[in-house]
């Protein structure tokens, strides 16, 4: 059943506001009938990345998806046909996807030490939470939000998240701080040991290996520092509270 997902609720938030589709009093037959009655001929043919694949199955019904997901894919398309528009700030960089998608190849699943090949949903997942951009450059997404059933890959994908962040969107800055938090230590420092356990895997091989050793990373039991740029990677549960005195990348 892993390819189904009829429950998969997936949506993103910039500052406590759902964006650009609004949800009231809309059935999945509307969703359905907006995408049919729109024209997305031009998006298809110049736009031929797993994410936007994605979205075309589940809108074209090949794939199953639930509620949230649909919507979710009915705005990536209908904003794909956006872009350029004065009222709408935002743009699709499919190097920025492919950049994620092609380090998560690359990424072992800690419990078989090879990497997993994502499923089609982890693949949007990832290409809307980092090709997605603002006018500035900057993530368009500040917030995802993820709801699946448990075994079904979320802390593979959180990790992959992460190390891409730490390792990449990191190069050139100084003293940023990264948080891996969950609601209690248990469960933080389960997805903290999946993290480091991917890390140390991913930095015995080149050009991960001369990386780590540049930045001299020392994975340590409750964070990863970079020495050379204090870069730190932080493991603090929401129940401890204690985030006062960091600026969370």
């Amino acid at each position: 059943m892993r390819n189904l997902f009829p429950h998969l609720f997936y949506f993103f938030i910039r500052k406590g506001v759902i964006l650009k589709v609004e949800t009231k009093q809309i059935t999945n037959k509307t969703i359905t009938k907006i995408y049919q009655d729109s024209d997305f001929s031009e998006v298809r043919e110049k736009y031929q990345d797993p994410g936007t694949k994605y979205a075309f199955e589940v809108m074209n019904g090949k794939t199953q998806a639930g509620y949230m997901m649909q919507l979710a894919c009915l705005r990536h398309l209908r904003d794909l046909r956006h872009q350029g528009k004065p009222d709408f700030p935002y743009h699709y960089d499919l190097a920025e996807a492919g950049k994620v998608l092609k380090f998560a190849k690359i990424c072992p699943n800690v419990d078989t030490g090879e990497p997993t090949a994502l499923m089609g949903w982890q693949e949007f997942l990832l290409s809307q939470s980092f090709g997605w951009r603002n006018e500035t450059g900057g993530k368009r997404f500040s917030q995802v939000i993820v709801s699946v059933g448990r075994s079904q890959g979320k802390t593979y994908i959180q990790a992959i998240s992460m190390c891409f962040s730490f390792l990449f969107e990191s190069l050139g800055l100084s003293n940023q701080d990264y948080l891996v938090s969950s609601i209690n230590f248990k469960q933080t420092m389960k997805l903290m040991g999946y993290i480091k356990n991917m890390l140390k895997q991913i930095i015995t091989k080149e050009p991960f290996k001369s990386l780590a050793e540049e930045l001299d990373l020392s994975i340590q039991s409750e964070q990863v520092i970079m020495r050379t740029n204090n870069n730190v990677l932080r493991a603090i549960s929401s129940e401890s509270g204690n985030y006062d005195g960091f600026h969370f990348t």
